[in-house]
């Protein structure tokens, strides 16, 4: 698919030949990833200053403008609880139990709006993962920050964590 032969109508390009990649694109230098196929809950992985390239076996996202959620905040949303359990409940379950996440399972997940201060707790979260600061309380200030964006007491909170963690028992029975 990547052979291309001389092209007189479009001069300046080279013949390329099988064996030589295409151009990179945004998708190939992503911000963050997501391994298509999981065996324990999806996890999503910050491309820090897009140096590493990506292939196939992930979904990628990336910033098209400075509009949306910066990378760091985007990670920490990603990450949370909430997040963790639409992907369990969104996946599609193979064999073995492993999830298989796909772009389309991704772009219907649903996010909360941040308004600006919550952006602010989702970059200052995102940044203690990105710090590797201790995982369980990064993870409950992730939750309480995101529980917060959507309204939701303790109860429901807890209720959604017990949700992913019964689908993950489900899978890997």
């Amino acid at each position: 698919t990547n052979e291309r032969g001389y092209n007189e109508s479009r001069p300046g390009t080279s013949p390329r030949f099988w064996y030589q990649l295409p151009d990179f694109a945004p998708r190939h230098r992503p911000d963050l990833c997501i391994a298509r196929v999981n065996y324990r809950h999806p996890r999503v992985v910050l491309n820090q200053d897009r140096e590493v390239l990506i292939d196939a076996n992930f979904s990628t996202l990336w910033r098209a403008d400075d509009t949306g959620l910066d990378p760091v905040a985007l990670l920490a949303l990603l990450t949370s609880t909430w997040v963790r359990a639409s992907m369990e409940l969104l996946g599609t379950v193979l064999g073995g139990g492993a999830l298989k996440l796909e772009a389309a399972h991704l772009r219907r997940l649903l996010l909360p709006r941040p308004e600006r201060d919550g952006e602010a707790l989702l970059s200052q979260t995102g940044q203690m993962l990105k710090d590797e600061v201790d995982q369980a309380e990064t993870a409950a200030a992730i939750d309480d920050v995101v529980s917060a964006m959507l309204g939701l007491d303790s109860s429901a909170s807890q209720a959604v964590a017990a949700l992913a963690q019964q689908r993950l028992g489900a899978r890997a029975r």
